[in-house]
């Protein structure tokens, strides 16, 4: 109730004296006792030095001389209690902050009083009286009724601090594209398949079934290539189709290299000049091809694909002919032949 009463005694302008008594009334604990230990306390006064009420020294005067005895020490270290002062000043009135602090630091009390009359003098006596009544206890009964720590007030403005600036995360980096299918068209180059180096065709469809996994669907056509001994001369063609899987090895943004093996099945077509009866014939082609490659997207949905590897022939037809001296071999297709590749492959989503 008391608190209620001095907050409408605030609002509504209430004197100087009156105000600052209720005020000393409720810095004070109840039941007073004077012991033969009175209370020891130091003055913490702050002002402006321009001010009329600069000095702190003539509170202290007036305080002891209401209580009879010395009160103030020197240092904080010495004392058992603080009773800071703070007085501003600004535009036609002055507020007096008065604080009462425990050894430990924690805040007894905190009021805030105002003043309109120019002259210091005529605040300098009720405010003595304020600490007077504050600090007229004895020792024992200080430690026992001070209250639980707070935090000590902030008596200077404290400048706001800048607000936080949101940081937004940064977009995660986009991975190697992963269309779902692709289709390929490009050309071949090869040795020992056919006779000699040869170029011809790839076509090609794949399907990304997992990140780690494609398969694909091809077919190879090798053009003719011609071998030729003396007067004889054997000219060779082959196509093929094949099933395959690649496994991605190392991807990146726009590049992504490939580790891929399958299984290829067809036919080899051969020819020959020279021979007593000319003839063609055709035989079984099956071969296992490995190879690395490496695709670059260059926008759109179009990618480069080049890559480089060889096959193993497993069934080949060689090109031979009858002689006096019997059946005789013109040529053979090698064992393991080195083929590259190049092509341009649309991409589907």
């Amino acid at each position: 109730m008391a608190c209620a009463s001095l907050s409408r005694a605030l609002r509504r302008g209430t004197r100087v004296p009156t105000l600052i008594l209720a005020v000393a009334l409720l810095l004070r604990a109840p039941g007073e006792a004077h012991a033969d230990a009175p209370v020891r306390a130091f003055l913490d006064f702050r002002a402006p030095t321009s001010s009329a009420c600069a000095r702190g020294s003539s509170l202290a005067h007036e305080v002891e001389s209401r209580l009879g005895r010395e009160v103030f020490v020197d240092t904080e270290d010495h004392a058992d209690v603080t009773v800071l002062v703070e007085i501003s000043e600004g535009e036609g009135d002055r507020r007096v902050v008065v604080v009462l602090l425990g050894s430990s630091g924690q805040r007894a009390g905190r009021r805030e009083l105002t003043s309109q009359d120019p002259s210091c003098r005529d605040l300098l006596r009720p405010l003595a009286l304020v600490v007077a009544l504050t600090v007229d206890f004895d020792r024992e009964e200080v430690r026992i009724r001070l209250p639980p720590p707070e935090p000590e007030p902030d008596l200077e403005p404290r400048e706001p601090e800048p607000e936080a600036v949101p940081v937004r995360p940064a977009p995660p980096s986009p991975g190697p594209r992963i269309p779902g299918a692709r289709s390929t068209a490009g050309a071949l180059v090869t040795a020992g398949a056919v006779p000699g180096w040869q170029f011809g065709g790839r076509a090609a469809l794949a399907a990304r079934l997992h990140p780690r996994l494609e398969l694909e669907l091809e077919g190879v056509y090798l053009g003719e290539g011609s071998h030729q001994e003396g007067s004889l001369q054997a000219r060779v063609r082959a196509f093929a189709f094949g099933i395959g899987a690649c496994v991605p090895s190392v991807s990146g943004r726009r590049t992504e290299l490939l580790a891929c093996a399958g299984f290829r099945f067809g036919r080899s077509r051969a020819g020959g000049e020279g021979f007593d009866i000319s003839r063609e014939g055709e035989s079984l082609l099956l071969e296992l091809p490995l190879r690395a490659e490496l695709r670059v997207h260059i926008g759109g949905p179009l990618e480069l694909s080049a890559g480089l590897g060889f096959a193993v022939g497993m069934v080949a037809g060689d090109v031979v002919y009858d002689s006096p001296a019997g059946v005789q071999t013109l040529w053979s297709p090698w064992p393991v032949h080195p083929f590259a590749q190049l092509a341009l492959v649309l991409i589907a989503d």
